[in-house]
């Protein structure tokens, strides 16, 4: 089998995004699939680079001369538009059996797919507006206002985008956001492939007790990750006569956010029991994680959610929201699915205190966790995916 990919992003931009194009090609590719990578070159001018990366990779670089000069959001028609110049010339040297565009709104608009004659798919881990939010709740009216415009404004350009061209299968990256796809486009082939995951995680099954409750979030400051719900959660948790402390680790994405919950922890009173982090080396986010007694993910928007499944592997019972593959990796796990709601949160977390030897990870359990949300099982999806697809060409 022949398959040539498709992305935005490899060296640049999303970083998850850009780890998800990788672990796809060098996974197919450890199949002895021969893999041909399309992907930006963000190193030279304007000239096309083919690299050998293996004997079953091998990386087409089309250079942007509006990419090396950091200009992404004109790099991004201009990549289509040299994609699909190149497109007739690369099919008609390698053959390929299946088209596979690895994440990029741009291109689902773009690509011109109708003339290839070949199967063609695409995987999608949210569609905007979902997950581009900057406001919240108890931002200023005049900005909640603006930003609810603004919203609407990307949906109908996504939504656009979506509708423009027909693939032959769409690949959400979990079932809740499948669900969620269907609704904008129910007339097409919807197929799930949960997200593999990398880490090695080594943890020490004894767990160290702590006098107090330690509680763990790992996401950008974004009002989408819904960390204000925390800090009121954090009130009640004190006000009940709860100890515990509550750390929160991730970089910061909308400046203003983060201003106000720094806010808005002085205002409450938490400096003793909240901690915000935002530069942290990975020994510290493990050991973040290993010294933790519960995660909590408050997510208002998901598509998958990498820091949970990551949770999950160090044993830590979650409560999260109904969002991504959250729900999914609680029903594998241990924790409790709540609502985006203060009390809802506050309630989980002390049920889960109170009785942490129900919330104890089974070594069964473990297992099947690292099996599911591995490379191989969703190699082997994907691939079953490609071959229904050219069978029914």
């Amino acid at each position: 089998m022949k398959v040539l990919l498709i992305s935005e992003h490899y060296d640049y931009l999303i970083g998850g995004t850009a780890t998800y194009v990788k672990s796809v090609s060098n996974a197919l590719a450890s199949r002895k699939i021969k893999v041909e990578l399309i992907v930006p070159n963000t190193q030279e001018s304007t000239k096309l680079k083919i690299v050998d990366k293996n004997d079953f990779l091998r990386v087409h670089y089309i250079g942007s001369q509006q990419i090396l000069n950091g200009n992404y959001r004109k790099s991004r028609s201009d990549f289509v538009a040299k994609v699909n110049s190149y497109l007739s010339q690369v099919i008609n040297d390698i053959s390929p059996d299946v088209l596979h565009v690895l994440v990029g709104m741009y291109l689902i608009e773009g690509l011109e797919i109708k003339r290839l004659q070949i199967p063609c798919c695409v995987t999608l881990h949210n569609v905007p507006p979902r997950e581009c939010g900057k406001t919240w709740t108890d931002d200023s009216p005049l900005a909640y206002l603006v930003e609810k415009v603004r919203l609407g404004i990307i949906k109908v350009i996504n939504y656009r985008r979506l509708l423009r061209h027909r693939y032959d299968a769409y690949i959400p990256g979990s079932y809740r956001f499948g669900q969620v796809l269907s609704t904008i486009i129910p007339d097409r082939k919807i197929m799930p492939i949960e997200d593999g995951f990398l880490s090695k995680v080594e943890v020490n099954r004894s767990k160290t007790k702590h006098d107090n409750c330690r509680l763990l979030t790992r996401a950008g400051y974004i009002p989408h990750k819904g960390q204000h719900l925390i800090l009121e959660a954090a009130a009640q948790l004190r006000d009940r006569g709860l100890d515990f402390s509550w750390t929160m680790i991730g970089p910061i994405r909308v400046q203003k956010y983060y201003d106000y919950l720094q806010k808005r922890i002085v205002d409450l009173g938490l400096i003793q029991h909240i901690t915000l982090k935002v530069d942290v080396l990975r020994q510290e986010i493990e050991a973040a994680y290993t010294s933790s007694d519960i995660y909590v993910q408050p997510s208002l928007e998901e598509g998958f959610c990498f820091t949970a499944l990551e949770a999950a592997f160090y044993q830590l019972p979650i409560v999260g929201t109904n969002e991504g593959a959250i729900p999914e990796i609680i029903r594998r796990g241990q924790g409790i699915l709540t609502e985006p709601l203060v009390s809802s949160l506050s309630e989980a977390i002390i049920e889960i205190q109170s009785h942490l030897e129900k919330f104890t990870y089974t070594e069964e359990q473990l297992t099947a966790l690292i099996d599911r949300y591995s490379w191989t099982r969703m190699t082997d999806e994907l691939l079953a995916l490609y071959q229904s697809l050219i069978k029914s060409a």
